[in-house]
């Protein structure tokens, strides 16, 4: 295999973070669940919050991917953390009939005018061509979309948007086409992702490009058809920014990184190892320092319950439990050791506790227990049974 075949695979084939497919169950189930504390929020828009809880994943996906209406669902839920009030939030769009439709579309996508999708077997991705909205609701929907945009191009406004015409939309879907041929893991996996496409015109000048890989053949005729008899193709890459960007995540920030995000660290490391000889160093010094010493901690006699309120959502094909802590109100994701422990805490005491854990988990982890109920203690999860 060459190196990046290599990449490909280890990217594409990880079932926690490299599978699109179970990267958006914990999307909805993460998304199913803030809507139910915003509806117990909002009690005037409850039924439109609870309607969608409640609804299937096709009708949920165009409205939880639809660009307006996600980036006030996260403005909301920073909000929530931070114990501010907001009043032009997603609740504002769903008072007005902006979400009552569940027609396959998205209410930025209900505007395009004409409706593209780029790879309809690969996802609810649409194209921006031209919005036309009619109702004020939709007018002001489509403008907080070209705020959005404009926050998202360079810093000196030189960017600006371009209507596609049949050509470009055309290269769009052939390229996607070439990315999921060439990366047949990572590159047919991250297109799902992408739920709005647009181009943009930039006239500003990029960053110099200093270290340059030949692209084989096959690529340059695919991906420049027109001149690929005289003209070569490159792929570019930096070995340096990768080395820094490896010491960062490990080295740097790597004492404030769970478990699970050393996990993803090492993960991303060692995927990029073929294209990047010696980044595995740059965790080495890290380990040490990055995993926490597991203290030995006294438990109560007491026993434990359930903090409230706490509100879940499960995700047991993959062994996970999204809980939204209620001080500060705080996504917890918990693995099925962490949500085993959560359950047992019900209120019953300490030998109680230990007995359960031991029939599920084996009398080889009791070492665990300790430290799993000092993590959901410190997460606001559970609280002794007598406080």
């Amino acid at each position: 295999m060459t190196p990046v075949s290599t990449i490909d695979l280890m990217l594409g084939s990880d079932p926690q973070f490299g599978s699109a497919e179970a990267i958006e169950v914990r999307n909805l189930a993460r998304y199913r669940l803030g809507l139910r504390v915003l509806a117990g929020c909002h009690p005037r828009a409850a039924d439109r919050l609870e309607r969608l809880c409640g609804a299937a994943d096709a009708e949920l996906r165009p409205l939880m991917y639809d660009p307006v209406l996600r980036n006030a669902f996260e403005d909301d839920m920073t909000a929530l953390e931070n114990g501010a009030d907001r009043s032009h939030g997603l609740v504002w769009y769903l008072e007005r009939g902006i979400a009552d439709s569940f027609d396959g579309l998205g209410p930025c996508e209900r505007l395009a005018r004409p409706r593209v999708r780029p790879w309809p077997d690969r996802g609810v991705s649409w194209v921006w061509t031209d919005l036309e909205p009619g109702s004020e609701p939709e007018r002001v929907l489509a403008r907080r979309l070209e705020t959005l945009l404009a926050g998202t191009l360079s810093e000196n406004g030189s960017g600006s948007r371009v209507t596609p015409d049949a050509g470009m939309l055309a290269g769009l879907g052939q390229g996607a086409a070439l990315l999921a041929e060439l990366l047949p893991h990572t590159g047919a996996g991250v297109l799902p992702h992408i739920s709005l496409a647009g181009f943009v015109r930039d006239d500003e000048p990029g960053p110099s490009r200093t270290v340059r890989r030949a692209a084989g053949d096959r690529v340059r005729g695919r991906a420049h058809p027109r001149q690929s008899g005289g003209r070569r193709g490159w792929v570019h890459h930096r070995p340096g920014a990768r080395h820094y960007l490896g010491r960062q995540a490990a080295q740097v920030y790597g004492e404030m990184l769970t478990p699970r995000g050393r996990r993803f660290v090492d993960w991303l490391l060692g995927a990029v190892a073929p294209i990047a000889p010696g980044i595995l160093s740059e965790r080495a010094p890290a380990v040490a320092a990055a995993v926490r010493s597991v203290k030995e901690v006294e438990l109560d006699a007491r026993g434990y319950r359930q903090a409230q309120p706490v509100r879940v959502c499960p995700t047991p094909a993959q062994g996970q439990l999204v809980a939204l802590s209620p001080d500060p109100p705080r996504f917890r994701w918990l693995n099925d050791h962490a949500w085993l422990i959560y359950a047992l805490c019900d209120g019953r005491d300490l030998p109680s506790l230990r007995e359960g854990y031991r029939q599920v988990a084996g009398s080889g982890d009791a070492d665990r227990l300790g430290s799993g109920v000092a993590d959901l203690l410190s997460a606001g999860l559970i609280v002794p049974a007598g406080a």
